[in-house]
């Protein structure tokens, strides 16, 4: 069975406005060629997802509930991933990992 390496670990806090993976805490393009999972947790609040390209609002996208884990696979996926809050600011902690 192969083992996981974690690339990394990423904070940030997710507010009115769409962000990408790319402006959080701890992003270095660099270590994130060979990324190919994301464990994404949503902390303090609702957070919208998207992966597909699309820009998230309160109404498009996927919701992580407050205290909620997705866990996403795929490189594209990864790299497209946008978030924007559902209602209230939201604290997100996301690990990369890697085969």
């Amino acid at each position: 069975m192969p083992q996981l390496a974690i690339a990394t670990c990423l904070t940030g806090t997710i507010s009115n406005s769409a962000v990408a993976l790319a402006s959080l805490t701890g992003y270095d393009a660099t270590k994130h060629v060979f990324v190919n999972r994301a464990v994404i947790t949503a902390i303090t609040n609702a957070v919208v997802v998207t992966w597909n390209g699309t820009t998230p609002t309160a109404t498009v996208g996927h919701v992580i509930a407050a205290n909620g884990t997705l866990i996403l696979e795929g490189q594209a996926k990864i790299a497209a991933l946008q978030f924007i809050r559902l209602s209230a600011d939201v604290s997100l902690t996301i690990t990369l990992e890697s085969v």
